[in-house]
């Protein structure tokens, strides 16, 4: 179906939609007297039917007048006055003023816009030609055509022209075969040329056109001029986050990805290495004229290092390198030669912990290290800082044997141990259990800080697992066996409740000895109130159990009896003398009531706490 065609049924479909668009003000402020009718109901009817069928009437221009152009139309009955604003007098959308003066007395084809309602009560006939124009250009113009346009006004995205009464658009891109940023690097108001129509929007009365169709594409004989493997002279137009833009002529861009820059390099950015308007030579790798695509080369301009890197670099060797950058894994070194590699963390130091790359190196350093892996294919070098220094692990075992005592600073701290540095490359470790002969620490920082130094014993060395186990506490003497007389077992003192655990709670006895107190022992107390202490107060309890063998110390409430307290005086109330011989099943009574009243005194530890529950809490927390 052709554009006129097509243009018939869209106008149907159009009547039973009228357009509305809305008027200038100056169309609105125009409207004379001459020009407000009072109108019967059967012409309004009339013109309302034409309204909806966009039919096409003609009028005769009869002056210039503010806002547009006052106009009559003569029906067979009568002749009507009109309006015919600015704007729908001409295909543009802003005619000159001359162009207006010209349409007086001539006779226009037109369609009625609307019947514009007026304060007292009449209504204004506007009229529109720009419709029509635009109809009649429509239905003569096809897709693919050649029309001589002319250049009416530009914008930012683009150029307008006149093609033959409608008013077409001719984007930046269909200029011209090179990029332009606006238009008026090509063309000027005014001017006439050829253009290709692009495309109709009969719907939306809109047309597009392009001037570069019509011009020689240089991309018809780019594989000639440009082949595979070339080495050509461009200038980089701009630079994005993964590839660099350049351009080898008018309309001949290439794309240069990020991977292509270099050998040796690995670039975040292409502006590492590029930079606008730099003027560069580069090689072909990819040209497809049909899809305008041409991929670009920089590295492949240079000789590949990875080719030699296998006998420049054997594994093992000691090569010099600088640091580039440094992440939180790793550390990105450059060699002599321009190839990059990796160092990563783990192999900074021989130490057990890995150190962070920030720690110890910075951009711009100069290093001595190892070849650990080369990979020509995949262009990977790692490379190591700790192989190029001595292993002090080798000789641990014979400098720190089990047993010897030696000065240590401490690294860090974590919940369960201290870290704790004897020389560069070698730390050792403290288990809490390890910190105090006395003391139940929750955390180490309760006993040691990171940077102090103290005398440690070793426990254990592993130069394979680069382990150390150390020990604070025996490095110090024990002073159980002094405590073993100071806190007897039945001796009551003076304790610092310090914390509470979940099977009892920590108190702190002369001494400095954190002993244990079973939450059992107290229980009476915690029917009143969740925290029967506070940090620091003071209360007496009694010792109840001391294992000087396993650093350990059980402590009852001083006002709790004690395991094996019998309560005589309590038994004898309740057991008076009989005043007759008893009989056997009296006997039996009487010899079983010292037992109940024995069993019957609940507060003892005895009751309390039975041997196989006091061993097992012997056992649960003692020192590790």
């Amino acid at each position: 179906m052709g554009a006129s065609e097509e243009l018939l049924s869209t106008s149907e479909q159009a009547a039973e939609h009228p357009s509305q668009e809305p008027l200038p003000a100056a169309a609105e402020s125009s409207a004379a007297p001459s020009l407000r009718l009072a109108l019967p109901e059967e012409t309004v009817a009339e013109l309302r039917r034409l309204i909806e069928e966009h039919a096409i009437v003609e009028v005769e221009v009869l002056e210039r007048i503010r806002g547009g152009l006052r106009v009559q139309y003569s029906t067979p009955d009568s002749t009507l006055p009109g309006f015919l604003p600015t704007s729908l007098a001409t295909a543009k959308r802003y005619p000159m003023e001359q162009e207006l003066r010209e349409l007086v007395g001539q006779r226009l084809h037109v369609v009625i816009h609307e019947l514009r309602p007026q304060e007292d009560g009449t209504v204004t006939i506007i009229f529109n030609r720009q419709r029509f124009l635009q109809d009649l250009a429509l239905a003569r113009l096809q897709e693919g055509q050649t029309v001589e346009g002319v250049i009416t006004r530009l914008s930012t995205a683009g150029a307008f022209a006149d093609v033959g009464g409608i008013e077409g658009f001719i984007p930046n891109a269909e200029l011209d075969h090179r990029r332009i940023h606006s238009a008026q690097a090509v063309v000027k108001i005014g001017d006439r040329l050829p253009l290709k129509v692009l495309s109709i929007d009969l719907a939306n009365r809109r047309v597009k056109l392009s001037r570069k169709a019509l011009l020689p594409s240089p991309w018809e004989d780019a594989a000639q001029r440009y082949p595979v493997g070339s080495r050509v002279q461009g200038k980089v137009l701009r630079v994005t986050p993964r590839a660099a833009i350049v351009e080898l002529e008018d309309g001949i861009e290439g794309l240069v990805p990020l991977s292509e820059l270099s050998w040796t390099r690995r670039p975040l950015h292409p502006a590492e290495l590029l930079h606008a308007g730099q003027e560069a030579e580069f090689v072909v790798l990819e040209l497809e004229p049909e899809r305008q695509r041409l991929v670009l080369s920089l590295r492949r301009t240079q000789p590949n290092p990875w080719e030699e890197a296998a006998a420049r670099y054997p594994v093992g060797s000691r090569i010099s390198v600088q640091v580039r950058r440094v992440t939180e894994t790793a550390a990105i070194v450059e060699t002599a030669e321009g190839i990059e590699g990796i160092l990563p963390a783990a192999e900074l130091s021989w130490a057990r912990t890995r150190p962070a790359p920030a720690a110890l190196l910075s951009p711009g350093q100069s290093l001595e290290v190892v070849v650990l892996e080369l990979l020509p294919q995949q262009q990977r070098l790692v490379v190591s800082l700790r192989q190029a220094l001595p292993n002090p692990w080798t000789e641990a075992p014979q400098r720190y044997p089990a047993g010897s005592r030696v000065q240590g600073t401490v690294l860090r701290l974590t919940p369960r141990a201290a870290i704790v540095e004897l020389e560069p490359g070698i730390e050792g470790i403290v288990p809490i259990g390890e910190l105090s002969w006395t003391r139940r620490p929750t955390h180490p920082a309760e006993l040691l800080s990171a940077g102090q130094s103290a005398e440690f014993v070793v426990l254990q060395v592993d130069a394979e697992r680069r382990y150390l186990l150390l020990s604070l506490r025996q490095a110090q003497p024990n002073p159980w066996e002094q405590l073993a007389e100071q806190l007897a077992i039945g001796s009551e003192h003076e304790a610092v409740f310090v914390r509470m655990e979940t099977a009892g709670a920590i108190v702190r006895l002369p001494g400095d000895v954190d002993a244990f107190m079973p939450r059992s022992s107290f229980r009476h107390l915690l029917r009143r109130t969740r925290e029967p202490w506070k940090e620091g107060d003071v209360l007496r309890v009694r010792v109840e159990s001391l294992v000087p063998e396993e650093s350990s110390a059980i402590v009852l409430p001083a006002d709790v009896a004690p395991a094996n307290a019998a309560a005589p005086a309590r038994t004898a109330r309740r057991s008076p003398a009989p005043t007759a011989r008893p009989t056997p099943s009296a006997a039996k009574g009487t010899s079983e009531a010292p037992a109940r009243s024995r069993s019957r005194a609940g507060s003892t530890l005895g009751e309390l706490l039975p041997e196989e529950v006091r061993q097992r809490l012997l056992e649960q927390f003692k020192p590790s």
